[in-house]
């Protein structure tokens, strides 16, 4: 599969996560206390480079991928290079192209170890849960796993591997970087 194909695949599965992260959001009534963005501070957020590709190829596209790696060199901090404070609510400054970890945290679930689904969320989402836990049936959560395991049947090379956030980002920009200009030069 050539690279503007694997770009295409992971928007769909990225589109499939959206409704089905919507639709639970609707039924358990969950939704992120606005203006948090805790998630995007935290510097230890790891996610694979296949679920940064799209974000990629729209920065190469545009021409601001140089932007961001000279912001990723230059930035002794670790939180996500997209994130802008002054955005706005939620703060993302690509936020059609987030990653998939962004897409799917705090909705999603994973199965403990002795076979319970388990939200995965933040302290403020737990704590909603608390108050009002008639209203969440975890089990219908979309299940996280199964959106990685969509990404590695599409390249488990990218996939396999979790970075640290920024690194995942540098690593996508150079490959479609690298992947336009070869096309470039063969056209």
């Amino acid at each position: 599969m050539n690279l503007t194909a694997k770009i295409r695949a992971v928007a769909r599965i990225f589109n499939e996560a959206d409704r089905q992260v919507a639709t639970f959001r609707e039924s358990s009534g969950l939704d992120c206390v606005k203006g948090c963005h805790m998630c995007c501070l935290n510097p230890n957020i790891h996610t694979t480079v296949m679920e940064f590709l799209p974000l990629a190829s729209h920065l190469v596209d545009s021409g601001r991928h140089e932007d961001i790696l000279t912001r990723i060199e230059s930035r002794n901090e670790r939180t996500c290079v997209i994130f802008n404070p002054f955005n706005g609510p939620g703060s993302c400054s690509m936020y059609e192209q987030r990653g998939l970890i962004c897409r799917l945290f705090g909705f999603t679930a994973r199965t403990t170890r002795e076979g319970a689904p388990q939200l995965v969320t933040c302290e403020p989402i737990r704590q909603r849960m608390e108050k009002t836990p008639e209203m969440i049936t975890v089990a219908t959560a979309p299940q996280m796993p199964a959106y990685y395991m969509k990404l590695f049947g599409i390249d488990p090379h990218l996939s396999v591997r979790y970075l640290p956030i920024n690194e995942s980002v540098e690593q996508a920009i150079h490959i479609v970087a690298m992947g336009t200009k070869f096309r470039k030069k063969r056209a």
